[in-house]
């Protein structure tokens, strides 16, 4: 039997909003169709009692539960249950705080209360008809849920059996998983699944943020969870992204991969490690992973911090301190080993063209012999083959090879005498020599019956002296 009593009850007003009002729900039974389980969602918490507000099981059962779905995980400050009371204190405090008694209450992500969080097990003696439950979780189900167990033992003020007679019940907190307080604020973007406190808004940060509502990106050098980690060498002393340690704009000098914590390689330097060492090194591709200098120096003809530079013109060697020769018309040398590649100027030899020539040769090749009219025969310049010395007596010039006016001294004239007495002696014999061979010839009878020959023409050439003979130039002589 039911009794009907009204009670207007007054309620706090609170920030948050009643996020179960028209839910879907359910429940274990229910006693009649007017009594189903979405009247406990359907705002009406004024007759809070049988007339038809309540959802209401059926007797003498040992278990009975109710949920109602929220639609979508949101965060839940309380919860609020209406108790049936037939509107009278003393009907609540001797039947229905009995069936009342000792009931749970689940936040869960699905229709099980053994899959969901229990956030209250009433155990005490003090069931009120108008109960709140502080409950701050997340969460789509609100499970309600009580039993007798017959194997158990209660209070004596339990009731023998579980009941569901909820007039309403009201589920406060936010629309958006995302929201807290009282006000619903935006929970910060650096918590972690985009959820914080429903009361506080504290949260478990997402990599790169920091802070108790994680509102702060991780500071300069550091980066990921709990910002724990180091950023690298990044280009021009960037920050690093704060989430991933990864450098924006690329590496230092020295430094390479996605977040620039790795050396160069051997034969690599500079940003990012994009520049290949010298082959130019000492030893090549050998070379300082900062600034790419060549460790130990560069190979001969090189030069530079980098050993990318040839030697100057003129010079060569390691260091490039080493002078060319003197080359061809002033070429330069090759600037690894000095060589002169069109060959040495006139009055030099050698591989390096730094030799003068030897004595007594000049100019090109050093092919060239110097005078012996040098008043030190053949001791001429090597350039120019000029005498060093100035000219023996009677000659001049810069080689002396021109004679000195028409005076001779006497031991010039000696020279000049004895030479043209040695010229005519020699056209005598040759002469003599003539004529003994045709006399020979004018004896030999074959020679005559041959017929005539032509007399070979004999040109004798010496200084400034020639005799030609020929058939008709001279006459027979006959030898007795």
């Amino acid at each position: 039997m039911h009794v009907f009593i009204l009670l207007v009850l007054i309620t706090g007003s609170y920030g948050y909003e009643n996020i179960a009002l028209g839910k879907p729900t359910n429940q274990s039974t229910t006693y009649m169709f007017s009594w189903n389980s979405g009247k406990a969602v359907d705002g009406d918490k004024i007759d809070i009692s049988s007339v038809g507000t309540c959802a209401i099981s059926k007797d003498n059962k040992t278990t009975a539960w109710w949920y109602v779905d929220l639609g979508k995980h949101l965060p839940i400050d309380r919860v609020s249950i209406f108790y049936r009371g037939e509107n009278a204190s003393l009907l609540w405090e001797s039947v229905f705080k009995g069936r009342f008694s000792g009931f749970f209450l689940y936040i869960s992500n699905d229709t099980s209360k053994e899959n969901g969080h229990l956030c209250y097990h009433e155990i005490l003696d003090s069931p009120t008809q108008n109960q709140i439950v502080e409950c701050p979780s997340i969460g789509r189900y609100v499970i309600y849920y009580n039993e007798r167990d017959p194997n158990k033992t209660y209070p004596v003020y339990y009731n023998k059996y579980a009941y569901i007679e909820l007039c309403e019940v009201e589920v406060y907190g936010c629309p958006d998983v995302s929201q807290y307080g009282e006000d619903c604020l935006n929970c910060s973007t650096g918590c972690k699944d985009g959820r914080c406190d429903i009361k506080t808004g504290t949260c478990s940060c997402l990599q790169g943020f920091t802070g108790f509502y994680c509102n702060k990106s991780c500071g300069y050098g550091t980066y990921g969870d709990q910002c724990m980690g180091h950023c690298g060498a990044c280009r021009d002393g960037e920050p690093c992204n704060h989430v991933t340690g990864s450098c924006v704009n690329g590496c230092a000098e020295g430094r390479y991969g996605d977040k620039c914590v790795d050396e160069c390689r051997s034969g690599y330097y500079g940003y990012d490690c994009n520049s290949t060492c010298s082959d130019t090194c000492v030893t090549p591709g050998l070379c300082n992973r900062y600034t790419g200098k060549c460790l130990g120096g560069c190979l001969s003809g090189y030069k530079g911090d980098k050993c990318d530079s040839e030697c100057e013109s003129g010079m060569y060697g390691v260091s490039c301190n080493m002078s060319c020769g003197f080359c061809f018309h002033g070429d330069t040398c090759h600037h690894v080993n000095g060589s002169c590649l069109r060959g040495c100027s006139e009055g030099y030899q050698g591989e390096l063209c730094d030799d003068v020539c030897s004595f007594g040769k000049y100019g090109l090749l050093c092919e060239h012999e110097c005078s012996v009219l040098c008043q030190k025969p053949r001791d001429c310049h090597h350039m120019t083959g000029n005498c060093l010395n100035g000219c023996r007596e009677g000659f001049i010039g810069p080689h002396c090879m021109d004679v000195e006016g028409p005076v001779f001294s006497s031991g010039t004239t000696y020279v000049l005498i004895a030479i043209l007495s040695t010229l005519v002696l020699v056209n005598v014999v040759c002469i003599i020599v003539f004529i003994i061979r045709r006399f020979s010839r004018s004896k030999d009878p074959k020679a005559d019956a041959s017929g005539p020959k032509k007399t070979p023409r004999i040109v004798y050439e010496n200084e400034n002296f020639t005799e030609k003979e020929s058939g008709s130039s001279y006459q027979e002589l006959k030898l007795n």
